[in-house]
Order: structure tokens, then sequence, then C-alpha cells
């Protein structure tokens, strides 16, 4: 029999207080793979989810600031899984390997900082395998802004011949009310 994996993305904004939303939803939805981006969690701060094992890569803030970036996956227990570090510059990653159907597969939580100039060289290493994920701004994905990296990511993908799917729905919404989604839903990509 084959199983279908249900893989969520969540940009998060800090998990801190939101571990028991995560938690309904999980299980709601019955979510076998986690990827999560801007965790926010310190170093020395547990955050586990009841049977799912937890990959994570924080950024240590310094004394007496609160942490900020930083990138989770979260793989049920049952999956045959193992993690795969990546060294890159201009973006923080989490990266697993899992294991579905006898086939082997590489997910990567990918973050990069607002004023740092993605390198694709980073890109060129998270491709390294047939099934990459990567999450930028560019309006040919759904989002309302075309920026620096959106832009560096668009014109990699035209040179090295593969598809990046963005979400069709938003996977932050603003806590102020003037401000609108990254993802507009509203417009459908032909890219």
């Amino acid at each position: 029999m084959t199983e279908q994996l249900k893989i969520l993305h969540w940009n998060c904004q800090g998990l801190g207080n939101k571990k028991m939303e995560l938690l309904q939803f999980v299980q709601n939805h019955k979510i076998h793979i986690i990827l999560l981006n801007e965790t926010h969690l310190n170093p020395k701060t547990a955050f586990k989810l009841p049977n799912y094992h937890t990959y994570r890569k924080d950024r240590a803030a310094p004394p007496g600031q609160r942490s900020a970036g930083g990138t989770a996956i979260l793989v049920l227990n049952r999956l045959i899984h193992y993690e795969t570090i990546i060294p890159t510059n201009s973006i923080e990653n989490t990266t697993v390997h899992i294991q579905i159907n006898h086939h082997e597969t590489r997910l990567s939580a990918v973050y990069k900082r607002p004023g740092t100039i993605l390198q694709t060289a980073d890109i060129d290493l998270l491709l390294d395998t047939e099934f990459p994920t990567i999450i930028s701004k560019h309006p040919a994905w759904n989002s309302r802004l075309a920026n620096q990296a959106g832009l560096a990511l668009k014109n990699h993908m035209n040179r090295r011949d593969y598809t990046i799917v963005g979400p069709d729905s938003p996977t932050r919404i603003p806590d102020q009310q003037n401000q609108l989604p990254d993802v507009d839903n509203r417009k459908k990509s032909d890219f």
C-alpha cells in the first residue's frame, strides 16, 4: 500500500507560546512532517511534540536579546528519517532525509535573514537532490512582492531547469491590521 505524506510548512514567527496550537493542528490534520521557519528558539530551550522527532537549527541571540530566525523539522516517529547537515552561508536550514514507500526524499526548512544576500551556491547545495524545499518571495510563486532573493532564486531556477512550488495560501498572517500576508491567494501564477 502506498502512503501519502502530509507535510506542513509554517512560518511560525516564534514557537514559544504556540506549541498547543501546533499540536492541535497536526493531530487534527494527521500531519507526518512539519517544516518550520522563524522558530525563535533559544538553543537551551526544549521543544518537542509527542510522537515526533525534532531536528532544529537555532540562532543564538546576544545576551539580553530575544532569539530570532531558526528552522526546524519535526518527523513522525514511525517514519524512517535522519538529519543531513548542509553548511550554508546566506541561509539557515534544517535538512532531513525521509524514506517513504521505499524512496528516499530530502526535505529542507529554509530561512534567509532580511538584509542578507542570497548566495546561489547555497541553493546549489540544497538542490543536491531531486526534492528540495526552498521558500522565497517572488510574484511567480503567488507572493505579492518580488525581492532580491526571489529574483536570484528565479534566475537560478531558469539556469538550472528545476521547478519551485509556492504555497497557495499565506504561511504567516501579519499581527498588524494594516499589513497584508505575503502570499496572495487571490492571484494564481501561470509561471
